[in-house]
């Protein structure tokens, strides 16, 4: 444990996890909204209240969080010295 709390990342390594995550976050998001979206359509109308759609936009939401922290480590790892 004493081991992983001192092992010290580089720059380059930690904005590459962070890519990496955010990608994985965004295509979790898209593919659970596009499951939510069947889900909201496959009931009948009377069925829908608006929290149910406050879900699909607040998930919506992270997931277009997540593509622009993905974008932003893009271009950090971009502006990186290749020396690290």
């Amino acid at each position: 444990m004493k081991a992983i709390l001192r092992y010290r990342m580089t720059e380059s390594l930690r904005w590459r996890s962070v890519l990496v995550l955010a990608l994985t976050c965004f295509g979790l998001g898209v593919a659970s909204s596009l499951v939510w979206v069947y889900v909201l359509y496959s009931r009948e109308l009377a069925d829908r209240d608006l929290s149910v759609i406050a879900i699909l936009i607040l998930m919506l939401a992270v997931t277009g969080a997540s593509l622009l922290m993905a974008r932003f480590a893009k271009k950090r790892i971009r502006t990186l010295p290749d020396s690290i």
